[in-house]
């Protein structure tokens, strides 16, 4: 059953083997399991849509962001890296050291779904007397730029966007920390560009090759929304619906959101994830990530050969912490540290602790 049930569950490989890339019957496979998986998330919307329209509709214009996000200590600067303009974002005073090798080392943060670079803000504090540290808005979020079309948003071109910031922002290589969606970018990064990673920080998002094998149907119960967002113009309905009430309810909802410092989650930090994902084009950008999961090429053969570091609230409702399980068959050389009454949303829900354990690592690897 189980067996079985993985075939269902990730059909990737029986998608790139047995159907053609850009087939009918691929596309219309793909919408059959989004409608199976989604079905009461689909119902649910169109009794809101029937009962409350003017509600379910309703959208707040935000022309400006709140204040936390202009804060002077943060300097922000575009990049220009594989055809597009990204929106960078560091903390403190500017490393004006023109001497590479005299230089802070980078520290090149992606943030997740449904975020943008603020979500590195306790990161970028307490790191960047040390490091460069950047966060990055990833294509089609918040201020960078947004591409029309589901093309652009490949795996492939995602690493890309990378390498070309790395190199953008005058480095040859760099640590790269990353969570949730950022994560399954940095790990095809690894793979398929070792030569640009110094090290590998990852916060709640699996090994590409132990996802596929340690998948159940509990982690199918969760990942529903993988697949509904395959579907077109439903996701961004759903995700923009009551004034993107989803936003607020992924951080400060008792479900999926913060366990530690849902508290500490602000009005204003609310307003700030729904000011980015408001932005025009963001929605269909952001979700364009998961349409082109099962589209995805093969990692390369071997082993992963950067030194990783994986942190894991293990109070993750979307991604469970089993997941991980055969890790070390997978990464030469791998630390998994499991975060305590932790959400997925680990860089922002233990700061201080996860911070604390990239310090030791990084001084011992």
């Amino acid at each position: 059953t189980v067996s079985s049930f993985r075939f269902l569950y990730t059909p990737r490989d029986f998608l790139l083997t047995m159907l053609p890339r850009n087939s009918l019957l691929r596309v219309l496979f793909i919408y059959a399991v989004a409608v199976f998986s989604a079905l009461p998330a689909i119902l649910a919307m169109v009794v809101a849509l029937i009962t409350q329209p003017r509600k379910f509709l309703r959208r707040k214009k935000r022309t400006s962001p709140p204040a936390n996000v202009t804060d002077p200590n943060y300097t922000h600067v575009f990049k220009n890296a594989n055809g597009l303009q990204f929106h960078t974002v560091t903390y403190g005073k500017r490393d004006a050291t023109p001497d590479p090798k005299r230089r802070k080392k980078l520290m090149l943060c992606l943030h997740g779904f449904p975020e943008f670079w603020y979500s590195w803000r306790f990161q970028m504090k307490e790191f960047h007397r040390d490091y460069h540290v950047v966060a990055v808005d990833m294509r089609g979020y918040g201020d960078s730029d947004k591409p029309a079309g589901r093309a652009q948003y490949t795996q492939a071109i995602l690493s890309r966007d990378v390498v070309g910031l790395i190199a953008a922002l005058g480095y040859d290589s760099c640590i790269l920390m990353a969570h949730d969606w950022g994560g399954i970018v940095a790990w095809d990064v690894a793979y398929r560009y070792p030569q640009v990673l110094d090290r590998l920080i990852i916060f709640n998002s699996p090994n590409p090759r132990c996802f596929v094998r340690q998948s159940g149907w509990s982690q199918f119960r969760k990942s529903w929304y993988i697949f509904f967002f395959h579907l077109p113009w439903l996701p961004e309905l759903m995700m923009c619906a009551d004034d993107y009430k989803p936003i607020g309810s992924s951080f400060k909802g008792r479900k999926i959101g913060l366990v530690r410092r849902r508290d500490e989650f602000s009005s204003q930090d609310v307003e700030a994830y729904k000011y980015a994902f408001s932005r025009p084009g963001a929605a269909t950008a952001a979700i364009n990530y998961y349409r082109n999961i099962f589209y995805t090429d093969r990692l390369p053969k071997g082993k992963c050969q950067v030194k990783t570091l994986v942190l894991w609230g293990l109070e993750d409702n979307a991604l469970e912490f089993k997941l991980n399980d055969g890790i070390k068959s997978e990464v030469a050389d791998v630390t998994l540290v499991p975060i305590e009454k932790c959400s997925h949303w680990s860089p922002i829900d233990a700061p201080e602790e996860a911070n604390e354990h990239i310090r030791k690592w990084l001084s011992t690897h």
